[in-house]
């Protein structure tokens, strides 16, 4: 059974959003989950871009979504959004429940994603301003 995509995450047309929103439908049915579950959950993904996602984000597949902090759930999430390629990336307060080490890992993944593939980040909190 493929595990369900997270709400927050919207993929379409190369556009990604990733925004901070906590309490969604499906976060009851999330935590029935492994990370691994979740991860290889994501269909028609490159191996080696999800096996970097895994280390970058220091992920263990062994984590129960049920027992993990907020900051080791979202990791996962994050993984399972970015496993796609993109060429739009919308940010809402995408680092809000990262510590700080997975959070620079995070900001780097996105600066060499813009190095190497053209594309555009966009953080919703500056179109706030």
């Amino acid at each position: 059974m493929p595990a369900p995509a997270p709400l927050f995450v919207c993929l379409k047309w190369g556009v990604l959003l990733i925004t901070s929103l906590r309490a969604t439908a499906s976060s009851k049915t999330l935590c029935l989950y492994s990370a691994e579950h979740m991860i290889f959950g994501v269909e028609g993904t490159d191996p080696v871009r999800r096996e970097k996602l895994i280390e970058l984000l220091d992920i263990d597949l062994k984590w129960r979504m049920h027992k993990v902090s907020d900051g080791q759930r979202r990791r996962v999430q994050i993984c399972m959004g970015l496993l796609h390629p993109f060429k739009v990336l919308l940010l809402d307060e995408v680092t809000v429940d990262l510590d700080v080490v997975p959070r620079m890992d995070l900001l780097d993944f996105f600066k060499e994603e813009c190095e190497q593939v053209w594309l555009c980040i966009i953080d919703l909190f500056l179109l706030k301003l």
